[in-house]
């Protein structure tokens, strides 16, 4: 059954785009060392495995 409201159609395949996210296995078949530089004051910095950054994490100390 075809959806016609364009809003609804956006949220089905963002739906379906994050559940074949979640499924799908990630197999590395080569990878770089990365060195990272960061300050002192940053804590919970962890890089992703696809080389991007985790800065949802990453916190500043005071």
């Amino acid at each position: 059954m075809a959806e016609p409201d364009p809003d609804k159609q956006n949220e089905l395949y963002a739906k379906i785009q994050q559940k074949v996210a979640d499924d799908t296995p990630i197999i590395p078949v080569a990878y770089q060392k990365a060195l990272y530089g960061i300050s002192g004051d940053v804590v919970d910095f962890k890089p992703y495995v696809l080389e991007t950054y985790g800065l949802r994490e990453a916190k500043l100390t005071q």
